[in-house]
């Protein structure tokens, strides 16, 4: 069976963790993009021998497949405008949170390939 390439990337809404008993069009949502093969080489690249992603790992996954966000906002209630330079200003957690689903949706099993 040849090896199937991803050339289509992409993109999917992901409810963010926390918010479940939020109503619906309240939840905090991140628009992701699956990363090509060399994309996620820098990813994780910055990660450790188990697989963790370093705060290194977070940011470059996160400039690369973060496109867009809903429901995140400011202390005045203000939205917040999705791009890299407001990324730092999400909490750790779900920064490294979309990180993590961002590399997840990136890679292909073999089983998925069969399919």
């Amino acid at each position: 069976m040849p090896l199937i390439v991803n050339i289509a990337l992409g993109s999917v809404w992901y409810e963010l963790n926390g918010f479940e008993d939020d109503p619906e069009e309240d939840r905090p949502a991140v628009k992701l993009k699956q990363l090509r093969g060399d994309q996620l080489d820098q990813v994780m690249e910055n990660s450790s021998a188990s697989g963790d992603l370093s705060a290194k790992g977070v940011q470059s996954a996160l400039r690369q497949g973060l496109e867009d966000w809903k429901n995140i906002i400011d202390e005045n209630g203000n939205p917040i405008e999705c791009k890299f330079t407001n990324h730092g200003k999400l909490p750790y957690t779900q920064r490294n949170e979309i990180a993590v689903e961002i590399v997840n949706r990136s890679q292909i099993t073999g089983a998925e390939q069969k399919n």
